[in-house]
């Protein structure tokens, strides 16, 4: 278990993107994916805006951080991984869930 914010999300973005399209055998997939490292390289992880990312990217899946319960996009969840198996969940689901067992 573990705790997730948007900021630590963008930060991981490049390193994720190279990790899944940069291949064992040193090179990249395509053109293209080289090319969208690069731009993320260039950005101020600690400033930039999620929407920065997304806009390089072409779209939100690598800086979502979506609530499992609610669906609502959260600064911050709690993400429990169970065998490979990952949930997230955010505070105000959280709160809910605990309300239920007492």
């Amino acid at each position: 278990m573990y705790e997730l914010t948007e900021r630590e999300r963008i930060k991981e973005t490049p390193n994720s993107w190279k990790r899944v399209y940069y291949n064992r055998s040193k090179e990249w997939y395509n053109q293209d994916k080289k090319e969208i490292y690069d731009k993320l390289s260039k950005l101020d992880l600690n400033t930039c805006y999620k929407e920065d990312v997304d806009h390089i990217i072409g779209n939100s899946s690598w800086t979502d951080n979506n609530c499992d319960v609610c669906s609502k996009h959260r600064y911050t969840v709690l993400k429990i991984d169970k065998r490979g198996d990952e949930f997230s969940i955010c505070s105000k689901c959280l709160k809910a869930c605990l309300s239920m067992l007492e």
